[in-house]
C-alpha cells in the first residue's frame, strides 16, 4: 500500500510540474497586445451640451466616420514603423542610418495623424453655429 501510494504521489508531482512549466511556456508566447497608441492632446466633446441640430448630428456622424478611417491606417502604419524601428535596433547587424529613415517616416505618420485631428476639429468647428461656439470651451475635455 505504502508503494502504491508513493507511485501516486511520483505521478501527482510529476503531472503537477509538466502542467506548470506548459502553462509557463504557453504564457510567454501569449504576451498581450501592445497598447493602442494614443494621441497627445486627444480633445473630446460632450456634445450634449451644444444642442446641435438633426443636420448637423448627420454631418458631424460623416466627419467622425471619415476622421476614423483615416486615423486607424495611420496608427496601424505609425505601430508598423515602430515594429519595424524595434527589429532594426535588436539585430546584430543594423544600420544606424535605416533606423533614423525608419524613425524620419514614423515622425512624419504621426505628423500627419496630428495635421488629420486639427482638420477633423476645424471642419467640426465650421459646423457650429456662434452661440454653440461660445459654448464650445465648455464643452471640450483634454487628455
Amino acid at each position: 500500500m505504502k508503494k502504491y501510494f508513493f507511485y501516486l504521489l511520483c505521478l501527482a508531482i510529476v503531472f503537477n510540474f509538466s502542467t506548470i512549466s506548459f502553462l509557463y511556456a504557453y504564457a510567454e508566447t501569449k504576451r498581450p497586445p501592445r497598447p493602442p497608441l494614443e494621441t497627445p492632446g486627444s480633445i473630446y466633446i460632450k456634445w450634449e451640451l451644444l444642442n446641435l441640430t438633426t443636420e448637423q448630428k448627420r454631418r458631424l456622424t460623416t466627419l467622425r466616420y471619415q476622421f476614423q478611417q483615416k486615423a486607424i491606417k495611420l496608427k496601424a502604419q505609425i505601430e508598423l514603423k515602430q515594429v519595424d524601428i524595434e527589429q532594426q535596433l535588436i539585430a546584430a547587424n543594423s544600420n544606424p542610418d535605416t533606423v533614423r529613415n525608419l524613425m524620419k517616416e514614423k515622425l512624419a505618420l504621426e505628423t500627419e495623424l496630428q495635421l488629420a485631428a486639427l482638420e477633423n476639429f476645424l471642419a467640426i468647428k465650421a459646423l457650429l453655429t456662434p452661440e454653440q461656439l461660445q459654448k464650445l470651451p465648455s464643452a471640450i475635455i483634454i487628455k
